[in-house]
C-alpha cells in the first residue's frame, strides 16, 4: 500500500512545514517589498489586473491543451468563471463573487479528492506524495510553471474581488438626479423655436 511505502515521518513533516513557511515568507514578506519597489500605479479593481488574470489563465489552458487536453479540461471552468468574476464591468459582490472563484477550483479539487480516495491518503499524506513526486522529477518544469501561473491567477482574482468590494463599500451613494425646467436645455427652453415662430 502506497501510504505504508512512503510514510510521513518527522523529516517529511518538517519538509512540508518548511515549504509552507517559505511560501508564507515569500507572500507576506518579499512580495510587499517588491510591490513597493516597483511602485505599481492604479487600483487592482481598475481593470488591468483583471485583464492580465483572464489572459494568463486562458493562455495557460491553451498551452496545456497542446500537451494534455484532459488536464486542460480541468482549467476550462477557471478560464470562463474567473474571467467573469474579474471583469471590470462585473457587479458580483460577496457570496456572488465567491461562487465563480470556487467554481474554477472545483474540478482540480475533485481530481485531488479522487486520488486521495483511490490511494487511501489523508490530506497530509497526499501533500507529502505530491512533494515526493515533484522532487523526484516526475512532474515536468512546464507542469510546475503552469501550476504556478494558475495559482498566481487565483491570487490575482482574489485581490481584484477584495479590492472591488472595498471600493464598493467606501463609495458614496449616488445622488438621485432629476431633470426639471432649470436642467433642461433642449429646443424651446429659451423661448420659441424658429419653426414655432413662423406659424
Amino acid at each position: 500500500m502506497l501510504p505504508d511505502a512512503y510514510p510521513v515521518d518527522a523529516a517529511g513533516a518538517i519538509a512540508l512545514a518548511s515549504t509552507a513557511v517559505v511560501a508564507a515568507v515569500g507572500w507576506f514578506g518579499v512580495r510587499p517589498l517588491l510591490l513597493r519597489r516597483l511602485a505599481v500605479p492604479g487600483s487592482a479593481a481598475a481593470g488591468g489586473l483583471a485583464a492580465a488574470t483572464g489572459l494568463v489563465v486562458n493562455g495557460v489552458a491553451a498551452v496545456v491543451w497542446l500537451v494534455n487536453p484532459y488536464a486542460a479540461a480541468l482549467l476550462l471552468p477557471a478560464g470562463h468563471l474567473w474571467l467573469l468574476a474579474a471583469s471590470p464591468a462585473s457587479r458580483l459582490r460577496g457570496l456572488a463573487a465567491a461562487l465563480p472563484v470556487v467554481g474554477g477550483l472545483l474540478l482540480p479539487a475533485l481530481v485531488a479528492l479522487h486520488y486521495a480516495r483511490a490511494l487511501e491518503l489523508d490530506p497530509l499524506s497526499l501533500a507529502w506524495l505530491a512533494t515526493l513526486v515533484t522532487a523526484n522529477g516526475h512532474v515536468s518544469p512546464g507542469g510546475i510553471l503552469a501550476f504556478a501561473l494558475w495559482l498566481a491567477c487565483l491570487a490575482g482574482l482574489l485581490k481584484v474581488v477584495r479590492v472591488r468590494g472595498q471600493v464598493a463599500s467606501q463609495a458614496q451613494p449616488e445622488r438621485l438626479r432629476t431633470r426639471g425646467p432649470a436642467g433642461y436645455a433642449g429646443p424651446g427652453s429659451l423661448g420659441g423655436t424658429e419653426s414655432a415662430l413662423r406659424r
